[in-house]
């Protein structure tokens, strides 16, 4: 299984409430999406949040580090062969950690596809389930309050 090709495209969606930090309200997501396609025809999807108060990359610069150097580094390469595509994605651009993160995701969805196992199987995991955190929009505390509630109880 070869990468063949790799399309990106822009990805938008409303939130159903605005988010709020410190430094930005977000009402809908503009990310970009990745598409890695093999030569057997295999597609393997990430996904970049263009985060320039944060991380300095926007959907322009996301889209262009994949086009101009990060898919024609990996362009050929076996899924496999997970060393040299994660070796050649780091070293294709210094920086970048949104487009990286979008092909990181694809490649490693493509890698469970090729051993036609659960992806967290082949990273050693035993749970197929995942815990996480949820960060709370800044508001007043008696909103940030009934958020919380409303966090909890939805479990």
């Amino acid at each position: 299984m070869k990468i063949k090709e790799i399309n990106v495209g822009k990805v938008s969606a409303p939130l159903k409430k605005p988010f709020k930090t410190a430094l930005r309200t977000v009402y809908q997501v503009e990310n970009v999406g990745v598409m890695i396609i093999t030569d057997t025809d295999n597609i393997g999807y990430g996904e970049a949040a263009p985060t320039a108060v944060i991380t300095g990359d926007t959907k322009g610069s996301i889209i262009d580090a994949i086009e101009n150097y990060i898919g024609p580094s990996l362009i050929g390469l076996e899924i496999s062969n997970i060393e040299e595509i994660m070796y050649r994605l780091h070293k294709s651009i210094v920086g970048n950690t949104s487009a990286k993160s979008a092909i990181d995701m694809a490649i490693y969805d493509l890698y469970g596809q090729y051993y036609k196992t659960p992806l967290y199987k082949l990273l050693g995991g035993y749970r197929d389930e995942l815990e996480t955190d949820l960060t709370i929009s800044v508001n007043s505390p008696e909103e940030m309050a009934k958020d919380s509630i409303e966090a909890v109880r939805r479990g």
